[in-house]
């Protein structure tokens, strides 16, 4: 796949449009978080972790993104085929989150 001039600023707009989801998640806007882990062109289980380690981990905050981020939730999980490192990042946010 050919990448042209404009794919750097479209992984950027996707990546700020993944954090204001997330936010939003965490504001109590949202309840249910609907991001793909197996996205090549951002890492969205590092963002949550990243979101989730500026979170007081006994607050309600950290408790709305916890819910949000449940396996019945919405997350985009493929247990085999080129996505399955998704379950690998799905591993480390779920160890984070116990």
């Amino acid at each position: 796949m050919s990448r042209g001039p404009l794919e750097p600023a479209r992984i950027a707009i996707h990546r700020a449009v993944l954090r204001r989801h997330i936010r939003s998640v965490v504001a109590g806007k949202a309840d249910r978080l609907n991001i793909d882990l197996a996205d090549r062109d951002v890492d969205p289980s590092m963002m949550l972790i990243e979101s989730a380690a500026s979170l007081d981990r006994g607050g309600a905050l950290y408790s709305r993104l916890e819910a949000a981020a449940s396996t019945g939730s919405g997350l985009a999980i493929p247990s085999s085929g080129p996505g399955a490192r998704a379950s690998s990042a799905h591993f480390r946010w779920s160890r984070l989150s116990r």
